[in-house]
């Protein structure tokens, strides 16, 4: 079944969607859940980083990702582009590709990043968001809306393009998120 909201069940691996047409939109909310530890144990508080990889391809191919609305072309607000794909790059918030970090609402707050976050002080950043156990993100986007071609295009498709998401918990406590920040570029180049 083409899951046309975010609370149809959609959430196994390699789903395949045969009977996609080009222009269709379908929902798609790729969302990062922080687990339990199995044995019941503390799961430490964490920052969410995301990377994005292909997106810009897809873009520029013609498919399209969409906030909640379903009409708002781009990201969902809380996660903060905070930098490219190459970290030597200038951060050109117009592209998709790159990483980006959850947040608070939305906005990183100047001064931040640079917050080491100690639980048993009041020390936070203010901006950026700290999941526990259990703790679920919004979805990076919630719609994809597919390529429009015509028929002749439609029939020659050998494959569908592939975009990747791909993230990672740093822990906070002791930590600021510019050094989760580098950490987790690290982790998932």
């Amino acid at each position: 079944k083409l899951p046309t909201e975010p609370t149809d069940t959609r959430t196994g691996e390699d789903q395949e969607y045969p009977d996609l047409l080009p222009g269709t939109q379908f929902a798609k909310d790729p969302t990062f859940h922080l687990g339990k530890n199995q044995d019941g144990t503390h799961v430490i508080e964490s920052y969410i980083i995301a990377k994005l990889d292909k997106f810009d391809a897809a873009k520029e191919e013609g498919y399209k990702f969409f906030k909640a609305d379903g009409k708002t072309e781009g990201l969902n607000d809380r996660w903060v582009k905070v930098a490219e794909v190459n970290p030597e790059a200038k951060l050109d918030k117009t592209k998709l590709d790159g990483y980006y970090l959850y947040t608070e609402n939305g906005t990183i707050t100047e001064g931040d990043m640079d917050v080491t976050y100690t639980p048993s002080s009041t020390t936070k950043p203010n901006s950026i968001s700290i999941l526990g156990p259990g703790a679920d993100t919004d979805p990076l986007f919630t719609y994809v809306q597919l390529k429009d071609m015509g028929n002749d295009e439609f029939k020659n498709m050998e494959n569908s393009l592939d975009v990747n998401i791909s993230g990672v918990a740093v822990q906070a406590p002791y930590t600021s998120p510019s050094e989760a920040v580098a950490a987790a570029i690290d982790k998932l180049k």
